[in-house]
């Protein structure tokens, strides 16, 4: 269980941020921990810019658009041609960049300024699109999805310099999120590749952030069935 506490002291902040993979709960987890109105929810979701380019794209030239979205998941860059992806990883990287900074700089001052603040969503679903992006669409190539983890990277450790950070991974059973996904009214599968890469990223921040300079609680919270 997660205990909210406010700190007694003006100038401490704390910073939560909760993941998981798809149907875990994260996002029901963080909005019933939010409802204290000192606790400020912050949604940080990957690929913002990035899929409003290929939105744009994709309304003026129809034919690099591939497939169908699948689920509840709404990322139109998966909607278009590996073919034209690969020809614009550099782009995609690029907004990636861009829409990052822009990301983290508003969450840095929000920690400024708020003592606590939860974060709906953190490094392995994120890593985890990067690295799906770069093997199942040749969308960004291993440099850019290096360069892209190195940034969070640096971001965390900010954050971990000027509050007390905690990161939680919840985490089940891949037939109960299976079983949850379909619940949600999804009709497509419940993309294990995807479930795998996530688990990996998550495995690959927990050995990495010593080295970064991050310090960080880490927990990780095995939940069963609903």
């Amino acid at each position: 269980m997660i205990w909210l506490r406010r700190s007694p002291s003006f100038l401490h902040r704390n910073v939560v941020m909760v993941d998981g993979p798809p149907a875990s709960g994260k996002s029901t987890l963080v909005a019933y921990l939010s409802q204290r109105n000192w606790v400020y929810k912050y949604n940080y979701k990957r690929l913002g810019l990035v899929n409003i380019f290929y939105d744009i794209l994709m309304r003026l030239y129809p034919s690099l658009k591939c497939c169908e979205l699948g689920g509840d998941r709404d990322d139109k860059i998966m909607q278009v041609d590996a073919m034209y992806l690969k020809r614009l990883s550099s782009v995609t990287f690029l907004s990636e960049v861009v829409y990052k900074f822009g990301v983290y700089f508003p969450l840095l001052v929000m920690i400024s300024l708020r003592r606590f603040v939860i974060i709906d969503e953190g490094i392995a679903l994120g890593w985890a699109n990067y690295l799906y992006l770069m093997a199942r669409k040749k969308a960004l190539k291993p440099a850019q999805v290096l360069s892209l983890m190195r940034i969070d990277l640096v971001f965390i450790r900010i954050i971990s310099r000027i509050s007390d950070l905690s990161y939680f991974f919840i985490d089940r059973n891949f037939y109960v999120l299976e079983k949850l996904w379909r619940k949600r009214g999804n009709l497509v599968p419940y993309d294990r590749k995807y479930y795998a890469l996530v688990k990996l990223s998550f495995k690959l921040f927990s050995e990495v952030y010593t080295n970064s300079m991050i310090t960080i609680k880490i927990r990780k919270l095995v939940l069963g069935e609903v």
